[in-house]
């Protein structure tokens, strides 16, 4: 069984290079409105996102809490 976690996006340090929303896109989108990404799933596991995470270059996206 999959160890589901809570994601954690942190905008203070988002670069706003939307690297995210390219590797992830069942995850996150990009909000036009206050130009940074947002969450469209709030669940996820390391596998889904680890390659996201490991790229992000403002370190803004972390995996919480298990579910």
């Amino acid at each position: 069984m999959e160890n589901k976690q809570e994601i954690e996006l942190y905008l203070g340090e988002c670069t706003g290079c939307g690297a995210c929303i390219e590797l992830s896109p069942i995850f996150f989108a990009w909000d036009e409105y206050n130009e940074r990404p947002i969450l469209l799933q709030t669940i996820a596991t390391q596998e889904d996102l680890e390659i996201t995470i490991n790229f992000c270059p403002g370190d803004c996206i972390a995996l919480g809490k298990s579910k």
